[in-house]
């Protein structure tokens, strides 16, 4: 029996990919209790996830942090870009921000302007 709702394009599955990027968060945030979160994880486009403690947070800095920051840890600099990412600025400030999560940039064009979006993570 064949799905009907999904049109299949070239590599591209339209229904899917609109699916995705109406389900896609930029960040996840929150704690329990009164706890801060203990790691702060990176996930790529690609699928590769990297974590870094918030003990070894030392500090961020941005020239326009609804733009994009960059996050010092102990060992590296980890550079976040995208849109509307001023209260992610905030989270991670407060220790808060419990993964960030980067889109592809054909899924970028799928969501509307005011939604927080992060495109590079590296």
């Amino acid at each position: 029996m064949e799905d009907s709702s999904v049109v299949v394009e070239g590599n591209f599955a339209r229904k899917a990919a609109t699916e995705a990027a109406d389900e896609y968060q930029a960040f996840s945030f929150g704690r329990i209790g009164i706890k801060p979160q203990l790691t702060l994880l990176f996930r790529k486009a690609t699928g590769e996830v990297e974590g870094f403690a918030y003990a070894d947070f030392r500090g961020i800095s941005a020239i326009d942090e609804n733009a994009g920051f960059k996050i010092r840890f102990d060992t590296r600099t980890v550079k976040v870009e995208g849109r509307n990412l001023r209260q992610l600025f905030q989270y991670i400030c407060l220790h808060r921000a419990a993964e960030i999560v980067e889109i592809d940039e054909w899924m970028t064009l799928q969501l509307p302007e005011d939604r927080a979006v992060v495109w590079r993570v590296g």
